[in-house]
């Protein structure tokens, strides 16, 4: 059986992971798209928003499925370690 304390640490830690996916994903993309701004001498603001959140979006759609099971076994494990039936 899990402890209180062992659940809120496994918490934070999915927390982490979780949104340190989108995250890289966002900073991988802008850093490409200012390369490319700075090599063609293009300053719109907009090119450098508009693959990010593409990206984004593009990567909760193909890893949701994963992302809602993590939870979801988060969820589970922490109701059964405070002894409730599922």
């Amino acid at each position: 059986m899990l402890s209180g304390e062992s659940v809120l640490q496994d918490g934070v830690m999915l927390c982490v992971i979780l949104s340190s996916i989108p995250l890289g994903i966002s900073v991988l993309v802008g850093l490409i798209s200012s390369i490319l701004q700075a090599a063609t001498q293009i300053q719109e603001q907009t090119l450098g928003f508009v693959p990010k959140l593409c990206a984004v979006i593009f990567m909760l759609w193909v890893l949701g499925p994963w992302i809602f099971n993590q939870i979801k076994l988060l969820l589970i494990s922490s109701l059964c370690s405070n002894g409730a039936i599922i």
